[in-house]
């Protein structure tokens, strides 16, 4: 695992519609990159989109274990052991999850605005969706202080105008063997 951890610009990303490893390379691309310099003709916009893909990476860079945790936090068997946890915060709880998949959405907005002119927004959508096994949660005052991960699943679209930019396939994911979150 890298020192900024995993994000889920590492399951999707777009890269001037070319993907990466274990990516479909986007055939809407051009037409994503035609959409967005008419919608630009409106406010003479002289930046690249080598730039404007930079800052939709930028906007990809969220961290894998806190979509996680989320999805986790609205289970009843989590959000019980989270409760008592608070209860008796020096004593360490455990759970483990058994095999198990959720799929949520991102809506990520760049807002591009030349001079005083009003702002041009462009929407996108994320899909994601996960398959885990063999996790296991270390909770202690309400918290999840740890993730020892089993096997992951992962896969996801990044979407305009319902042009799809990225694409990577339901397909194994690597994450280290555990995530210590006392430390991001």
């Amino acid at each position: 695992m890298s020192d900024r951890g995993l994000m889920l610009s590492d399951i999707v990303i777009v890269q001037d519609g070319k993907g990466r490893a274990g990516e479909q390379a986007s055939p809407d691309f051009e037409k994503f990159k035609a959409r967005v310099m008419e919608a630009m003709k409106k406010i003479h916009w002289t930046a690249t989109m080598p730039k404007l893909v930079e800052k939709l990476g930028e906007l990809l860079e969220i961290p894998l274990p806190d979509v996680m945790i989320a999805a986790w936090e609205k289970a009843d068997e989590i959000t019980k052991t989270l409760d008592d946890s608070r209860k008796s915060p020096d004593e360490e709880f455990s759970v483990e999850l058994a095999e198990h998949t959720f799929n949520t959405e991102f809506h990520p907005e760049l807002e591009i605005q030349v001079s005083k002119l009003p702002p041009v927004v462009l929407k996108f959508v994320v899909e994601l969706a996960m398959g885990l096994k063999g996790i296991e949660l270390k909770i202690r005052n309400g918290k999840i202080l740890q993730i020892r991960t089993g096997s992951c699943k992962a896969g996801g679209k990044l979407l305009y105008d319902n042009l799809v930019l990225a694409e990577r396939d339901f397909s194994p994911f690597e994450f280290p063997g555990v995530i210590d979150l006392q430390e991001i």
